[in-house]
Formats: structure tokens, sequence, C-alpha cells
């Protein structure tokens, strides 16, 4: 065992130093710095270490430099500081366009991506829904971790959408009376579903006074409905789709009362009538397509034809070539 003296480098700014004195092993010299994340530097002809100095005086204040002794030979270990450590571990955030910014944030839960919005003001831009005023459709069905405040500021800010489906969210009444008292009167698509107890009849009067354009509706298990909110589909004269699915309140001699709408074309009432009283409807409706489709299409993608090449009503070139594969 060999005894080593080791002397740490007083601080310019400083006139005290300390000094220590240990036993160490020669030969675990290199070991020993490498599970430190540090390398011996060797020195090059010249007699200097391959390191600029002005590198190593610039990034490292002199109480963090140790000059040990070996033998003949000298070596500096030199611990960077975490910042210049990652500037040099590969490109910047800053440096990456928005479309790949976007790109990664798609990946990003709900919850994370309302922290990312609070890191900068860039990324605020880049993943905050309220601003883009020219949204046209907006999906977020199942979603939660927002407040009614949150609710009321996005709604408000996206005052393009005509596509809306806010169903099965995490909502509370607060959250579903702000929906109804701020989504924008050009919406003529809305999803309400999945809300039982919180959707009041005063809600529903609501909805239709600020959304009179609407298309295709669908209020879907709240059980608070009765009988009575029909006299405001009436007021709705564009209403083509209408979904009431599990409002068990609604008898089925009730629904026949629907087919006096002249523009409603199809029903979903899924859970209130059964296989005989579906049969019987049916045939007082025969106009009507009832519990035609399990499935909402409302702010999602359709199925794109062979003839018109349209999803969304877009012309595209997408195709599905295999159906039977899928």
């Amino acid at each position: 065992m060999h005894r080593k003296h080791l002397q740490e480098i007083p601080s310019s700014s400083s006139n005290v130093s300390t000094s220590f004195t240990w036993d160490w092993d020669s030969s675990k010299t290199s070991e020993f710095l490498s599970g430190m994340g540090v390398s011996v530097l060797k020195k090059d002809k010249l007699g200097n270490e391959n390191t600029p100095q002005d590198l190593l005086v610039s990034s490292c204040p002199p109480q963090k430099r140790q000059k040990v002794k070996e033998k003949e030979r000298d070596f500096v270990i030199v611990r960077r500081p975490r910042l210049l450590r990652e500037a040099e571990s590969g490109v910047s955030w800053d440096a990456l366009p928005d479309e790949l910014l976007l790109a990664i944030f798609a990946y990003l839960p709900l919850y994370d991506l309302l922290k990312v919005s609070q890191i900068c003001k860039r990324w605020h831009h880049l993943s905050s829904i309220a601003k883009n005023p020219s949204l046209i459709r907006l999906n977020l069905c199942g979603c939660s971790g927002f407040s009614a405040e949150a609710l009321e500021l996005m709604l408000s800010s996206c005052s393009m959408l005509e596509e809306l489906n806010l169903s099965w969210c995490d909502f509370t009444a607060a959250h579903v009376k702000t929906a109804v008292n701020h989504v924008t009167s050009k919406v003529t698509q809305l999803n309400l579903s999945g809300y039982r107890q919180n959707l009041q009849m005063a809600d529903v009067k609501t909805l239709v006074e600020r959304c009179p354009f609407l298309v295709h509706l669908d209020l879907s298990d709240s059980v608070m409905l009765k009988p009575k909110c029909f006299q405001y589909f009436h007021q709705l004269i564009f209403l083509q789709h209408l979904c009431l699915s599990r409002c068990y309140q609604i008898s089925p001699a009730a629904l026949v009362e629907l087919g006096e709408i002249p523009t409603l074309k199809t029903l979903q009432v899924f859970g209130i009538v059964t296989d005989s009283s579906l049969q019987l409807l049916k045939e007082t409706l025969p106009d009507m397509k009832i519990n035609c489709s399990h499935f909402t299409s409302i702010a999602r993608p359709t199925v794109g034809s062979k003839k018109n090449h349209e999803i969304w009503g877009i012309k595209c070139r997408l195709t599905l070539t295999n159906p039977s594969g899928l």
C-alpha cells in the first residue's frame, strides 16, 4: 500500500486550504475513477493535459478540481457541472420544430399534458386546445382532470366548433352546466351522454336555446330526463338524429311523440324498449330508423367510400384495402 497525500487546490478568492492523508492502492486508481464517471487525462508530448485549460477553468470552480500525483504522472479529477453535462448530451428541446413536439405531446395523457403546458409559453401554446380558435371537431370522450373553469375557457376560445363530444368525462353537475352554458351556437353535433343525475331538464332547455342548429344530439344515460323534455326537441328545426338510450324515465309509449318531429330520421333508445316494444315502435314510426347503431359518430372520422373517397366530408386518397384482415 502506498500512502498518498491529497491536497485541494484553494480558490482564488480564498486563502484557506485543507489537506488530509489516505491510503490507496495505485492499481485501483483507474477503476475508482471509472466508478465516479471520470477518466484519467493523459499528458501530450508537451507535458500538458489533453483537455483545453480554458474549458477547465471556465466550467469548473477551483474548489471542484483536485490534483493527485501518482509516481511520474499527474492527472486532474474534473466533475463537470450538471448544466454543462446536459448541454453536451444532445439537441436542445428549443431546437425541435413544432411538428415534432406536437407528435410527442400526442402520446401524453391529459394529466401530464396539463403539466407540460406550464413549462413555457411555447409549450403552452402547443399543448393547449384553448389556443386553437379554428378547431372544428373536438372529441374529449372519457377525459378527466380538468376543472369547470378550464372547460369554460376551452369552449369560449373554440368559437368555430361544429362537432363536440363530451361524453363520459369525469364531470360534476357544475361541469355539465358549464358545458351547456358555453357551448358555441355553431355546434350542429353534440354528445353529452353518460351524465346520469348530473344532466337535468333545465340543462336541456338551456342547450336547445344556445344551439338551435343541432342536427345530431346524444343525451344517452341521462336518467333525470322525462318525456317533458320532448317539447325542447320540437324547437330544433334541423334535428335529424337523436339518442336517448338508457334514459329510463322515458317510457316506450312516450317515444311515439317524437314521430311528430318532421326532420327526425334516426332514434337510438337502447335499454328503454323491449324486443316486442321495439317492433311495435318501428311499425308506428315507419319513416324513422330505430336502434340502427350502437355507437356515436359525433366528432369521429366517417368511413370513406369507394365512390367519393371522403372522410369527414373531405376528399382524400385513403382507402381500406383489406377489411377482413382487421
